[in-house]
């Protein structure tokens, strides 16, 4: 273990990524540290124990809160953690449901359904928008004379 974490620590410091992800754990586990000397210390005086059992108890809890940090910190970080993921659900959907194979039926059916909706739709707006490029030609030829 301690020898995984120096190991991490020191190919961690050439990459720069790894490096910012170092001084987070870092800054995150001295206030770990503060947060749960101040607490320790305040049980001690509450409850009036013995100076080795809360020097014991702080650092049992500390070894174990640093621990518990290092291990549930994410290993995968930024765009290609994501892009990772969703490729893994891609490919589960696709093993999931197999496309079904369309009858000639069927293909002739979306054809057409296809070409009504180019013809009532995408149609009638590109024929809008050419007459508009048109017009602003035309407008610009009368500006010019």
């Amino acid at each position: 273990m301690i020898i995984k974490t120096f190991t991490f620590f020191y190919r961690g410091l050439k990459q720069s990524e790894i490096r910012g992800r170092i001084y987070r754990i870092l800054s995150i586990a001295s206030l770990l540290v503060a947060i749960g000397g101040c607490v320790v210390l305040t049980f001690a005086f509450m409850f009036k124990l013995k100076v080795v059992v809360v020097m014991f108890s702080g650092v049992l809890s500390m070894a174990l809160a640093f621990y518990l940090f290092i291990r549930l910190w994410p290993h995968e970080t930024g765009e290609e953690a994501s892009v990772r993921r969703v490729d893994e659900v891609r490919t589960a959907i696709k093993k999931k449901r197999p496309p079904k194979a369309m009858t000639p039926l069927e293909i002739r059916r979306q054809r057409e359904l296809a070409q009504k909706m180019i013809r009532e739709k995408a149609a009638p707006a590109l024929a809008k928008a050419i007459r508009g490029i048109l017009a602003q030609d035309q407008m610009q030829q009368r500006k010019a004379r």
